[in-house]
């Protein structure tokens, strides 16, 4: 009785929510309200005055500014040679093939009219992350609502609105590829599903398919501009269509793929013409096999079927030849390194990563997802989107029951794309795609509750009951979900161009920026700071993080980790010219209130990355630990007593709970305790950079602590001179409360030849 009474109550709410009239001013709330949110480090930091992330967004916050200035054609004009001034000295980068055009374009075209509401260039160009993420929540609901309904629209807004996944990378401040990706692509999943909508509804749906693959292939066109992860947009329709025969056996839903995949690649070439940074590359290669498998297959599943008697099973047989093709393919790689980069490679094939050179494995986005999230917070991370692979159960139950045929046709690039995503998470693909996975899995999760719904009432009471379970689950991920989400949102933390990499804020990459920009024409600094330098201060830089050589970012950590001869033959070798170049390098610190000592404690900057400039330059571990890098282990006794040893390489700690153990590299036990603490601590007199930004500390009137280890009495440098020393305090955000505990250092030298 009670599971009659609970059916339809619920089948009453469905009805009520299905009303336009209710729906429709439900999703203008959920837009809305995903927008605001979005827009919260715009209302915290922009009276800061630049409040972007000091990486990629400030390079198109530059780009954005130089296209508004010179007008959109001056793209084509961003050539190595016009851009040696600032970028990649002394040869130039060639940006229409280093860079995507999307996000500068956007922020170019469109500036003219945010003018109009009272924003500066930088507020509109930090704004558009947040502006293509509520569009992109837009053409989710509207996507839903053609699949299912007003529903299935409600459900996909929400899981994609306030989900923290998608939240990272489409928030105001982090200008990144990802939201104006997702929304031009999923602008092509709602032509699909019109399509074979059409065709459910109309005898002659051909003409219809090319038209809507047409439109079709200038979203994707349009989404290229932006990144190549609109590749996987075209290969989950792959997916999706491939699996056409077995849903419905049936020649003529292939005939009107045939005519969408024709448009859509009509559509796609007619449009991306301009985009110079998918055909001066390698990616004009995966988007041309890519568009060219979507026709051939669609134009060989219509043969088959058309031709042949048994053509479901025979399209099955060319199925399992493909996948057995492909998987060889995974195992010979040098043909993949052919169409895609590296990058792009361990991403989707994440078992690679060991392969990567120290450069690509040094950035902090390129770390396994699950090394960076634990997967106990899955669901506060991904929301809903945790449920997203049993939807591939629940089509599998319509395909047995041969039900609602229609529909699975239209989700089953859906279903694809949410298995696709599982599948990169568990393979321990890159946090960078962090966003696109969380969209992915939340489409998915959305309708796995929309079918469970849909169904509930027709369900036997052993199906009711598990139902209701994923249900009940459903509504806490949801609630959960969307919580961390807006959390997230509301108390973000300031943009690291106000951090300095934490999260608090401090004024030292204003000032130090400020400084450089009036002392010196050319710096030499870490591929980090690159973007910052370039935008900010006007100076040229050497590297930053689109830099490709592999060899010139070494040289650069040569530099910044040998001796000053290193740096001396660096700056000739690149051509930087004495008494014009300076050399930057900073570093967070703990720091004892009231005696003016900075403990040598690496927290977030060039003491915490001088490994990997060690190994980038071409040190092993067993070169670095020892002599560069070591650590400070202390450790409770039994007794009660506190014991510290120091430590050459980690391979000699092994923490098991909270004991530590220390073993020399033969064997000899150190040290067995509970554990306090491990801190990495350098040896000042053995890098450039370590004696730069000590002898910085030091000049300032400032004690500086090295634990473990002593300082040098005194240094000198021949070739360089120090400019400025800054040591700023770090505040709780729009507070004018100080951490005392803790220092942010920076350091311009001036390179005398």
């Amino acid at each position: 009785m009670k599971r009659r009474g609970f059916s339809a109550y619920l089948s009453r709410a469905e009805e009520l929510i299905s009303e336009p009239k209710v729906a429709i001013p439900i999703l203008v709330a959920v837009v809305l309200i995903a927008f605001y949110i979005r827009l919260s480090p715009y209302f915290m930091y922009s009276h800061y005055g630049i409040w972007l992330q000091y990486d990629d967004s400030m390079f198109e916050y530059w780009l954005s500014k130089v296209l508004y200035q010179h007008g959109i054609t001056y793209w084509y004009q961003l050539t190595p040679q016009n851009t040696r001034h600032l970028w990649w000295w002394p040869e130039g980068r060639d940006i229409t093939r280093t860079e995507f055009p999307g996000l500068g374009f956007t922020g170019a075209m469109l500036y003219p009219i945010a003018k109009l509401f009272g924003l500066r260039m930088v507020d509109w160009v930090g704004i558009i992350p947040a502006f293509y993420g509520m569009l992109t929540v837009i053409v989710t609901a509207i996507l839903g609502w053609v699949i299912g309904g007003p529903i299935l629209s409600i459900l996909m807004a929400i899981a994609v609105a306030f989900q923290y996944a998608f939240l990272q990378r489409s928030i105001a401040s982090f200008v990144e590829k990802m939201s104006p990706t997702t929304f031009f692509s999923t602008i092509y999943l709602i032509t699909f599903a019109l399509t074979i909508k059409k065709y459910v509804k109309s005898k002659e749906p051909e003409k219809y398919a090319l038209l809507m693959g047409f439109i079709g292939g200038i979203a994707l066109a349009m989404s290229s501009a932006f990144w190549g992860g609109f590749l996987a947009f075209i290969g989950v329709v792959i997916i999706g269509i491939a699996l056409f025969p077995f849903i419905k056996g049936d020649a003529e839903i292939s005939k009107v793929m045939v005519m969408f995949a024709i448009g859509t690649v009509i559509g796609y070439l007619a449009s991306s013409w301009w985009i110079t940074t998918v055909w001066k590359r390698k990616l004009g290669i995966a988007t041309t096999l890519l568009l060219s498998a979507l026709v051939v297959e669609s134009g060989v599943q219509y043969f088959v079927l058309k031709r042949f008697k048994d053509g479901v099973k025979i399209w099955g047989y060319i199925n399992i030849a493909i996948i057995a093709i492909l998987l060889l393919l995974a195992h010979t790689t040098h043909i993949l390194h052919q169409i895609l980069s590296p990058r792009y490679l361990f991403m989707i094939m994440p078992w690679l990563r060991h392969a990567a050179s120290p450069l690509e494995r040094s950035v902090a986005e390129h770390q396994g997802i699950l090394q960076v999230i634990n997967p106990n917070s899955f669901p506060s991370v991904f929301g809903v989107g945790v449920l997203a692979p049993l939807s591939l159960l629940i089509a599998l139950m319509y395909l047995l029951k041969k039900e609602k045929q229609e529909v699975l046709l239209m989700t089953m690039p859906l279903i694809a794309m949410a298995l696709f995503a599982t599948y990169l998470v568990l393979a321990d693909t890159s946090v960078y795609l962090t966003t696109l996975l969380g969209f992915m899995l939340a489409v998915g999760g959305a309708l796995t509750v929309y079918w469970l719904l849909e169904d509930f009432p027709r369900l036997n009471a052993f199906e009711k009951l598990f139902a209701g379970i994923v249900l009940l689950i459903a509504l806490v991920l949801y609630v959960s979900g969307s919580i961390a989400g807006i959390n997230f949102a509301v108390h973000y933390p300031p943009p690291s161009y106000l951090s300095a990499g934490t999260a608090l804020y401090t004024p030292l990459y204003p000032d130090t920026m400020h400084f450089i920009k009036n002392h010196c024409k050319f710096v030499l600094a870490w591929w980090d700071y690159g973007y910052m330098i370039g935008t900010v201060a006007n100076a040229t830089t050497v590297v930053d993080p689109a830099t490709l050589s592999m060899w010139k970012i070494s040289k650069v950590a040569l530099a910044l980790t040998g001796t000053e001869e290193d740096l001396v033959k660096v700056a000739k070798l690149f051509k930087l010219p004495a008494n014009e170049t300076c050399v930057f390098a900073y570093e967070v610190f703990p720091y004892v209130p009231n005696t003016k000592t900075i403990l040598g404690i690496p927290q977030v900057g060039d003491f915490a990355k001088s490994v990997w400039m060690l190994r980038i330059r071409g040190l092993n571990d067993s070169q670095i630990y020892g002599h560069y890098i070591m650590y400070l282990v202390s450790g409770e006794l039994a007794n009660g007593q506190v014991a510290s040893v120091l430590v050459p390489s980690p391979q000699s700690i092994r923490v098991v709970g909270n004991a530590i153990e220390v073993r020399t590299l033969n064997g000899r036990l150190l040290l067995f305790a509970r554990i306090l603490q491990i801190v990495p601590v350098v040896n000042i007199n053995k890098a450039l950079l370590y004696k730069m930004i000590y002898y910085g500390v030091v000049s300032s009137g400032y004690h500086f602590q090295e634990p473990g280890l002593p300082v040098p009495k005194h240094v000198e440098f021949k070739h360089l001179k120090l400019l400025k020393a800054f040591i700023e305090k770090l505040y709780i955000p729009n507070t004018n409360k100080a951490i005392p505990n803790i220092r942010a250092v920076s350091v311009v030298y001036l390179y005398t030849g």
